[in-house]
């Protein structure tokens, strides 16, 4: 009897396919040829312990292949419900930064305890959690791009038709406006998920919590 591993398929993606959600074994193929297969299935066994063992027993997805490319105002509306089309932030001053080629872990639930939290709070808590998961040091350092956030929300509902953040509640991201203010997610309800940039001073706000997220890039 052979002991190789049983091959994996990896998904097919075809340009427009922006976000691709992955099982742990396939994000363990992509990260062979780049990290090793020793570390990369350590990797993937140390981000399903932090979802199973901080996020109430979490199994579902946490891998995302992401392809370069997607933005928030050109694409986010074609993939998913947005309010009102996000017709009212295309005249809105910011960096859309679009994604590049990576592999994405990221658990669709707001962080447990991250809620009504200053954004300095809530980003000394997510280092405090990469420290006791042991999660590669570049995880969990920030909110991640209002970009990127707007493409897993969407692709997750997608998938499972099912809104996050949960409850019409909503995620702080990394994203600015030129006068400063931080762009949240949220209110995501039957008209469509809503992006907003009044998150003037990082202050507590009682229905705004965050994600926990990481990046691997896929290339140069």
């Amino acid at each position: 009897m052979s002991n190789r591993e049983p091959e994996i398929t990896l998904p097919v993606v075809i340009q427009r396919d922006f976000f691709t959600s992955l099982s742990d074994d396939q994000a363990i193929q992509i990260l062979i040829p780049i990290i090793g297969e020793k570390e990369a299935r350590a990797y993937v066994q140390k981000c399903r312990y932090f979802a199973i063992d901080h996020f109430n027993n979490y199994e579902g997805t946490i891998f995302w292949l992401v392809k370069a490319g997607y933005t928030l105002k050109q694409h986010a509306s074609k993939l998913g419900p947005c309010y009102k089309n996000f017709d009212y932030l295309q005249t809105w001053n910011f960096n859309d930064e679009p994604t590049f080629d990576s592999l994405v872990f990221w658990v669709p639930r707001l962080v447990p305890d991250g809620i009504r939290k200053t954004a300095n709070e809530q980003l000394n808590y997510l280092a405090r959690l990469s420290k006791k998961y042991d999660l590669p040091a570049d995880h969990l350092t920030d909110f991640g791009s209002v970009t990127l956030n707007s493409g897993l929300i969407l692709s997750y509902f997608n998938q499972t038709k099912e809104r996050v953040p949960p409850d019409r509640l909503w995620i702080r991201t990394s994203a600015r406006g030129s006068d400063g203010s931080r762009f949240d997610l949220g209110d995501f309800d039957e008209r469509g998920l809503y992006c907003s940039g009044y998150d003037l001073g990082g202050g507590f706000v009682d229905d705004l919590g965050c994600f926990a997220l990481g990046i691997v890039k896929l290339a140069a």
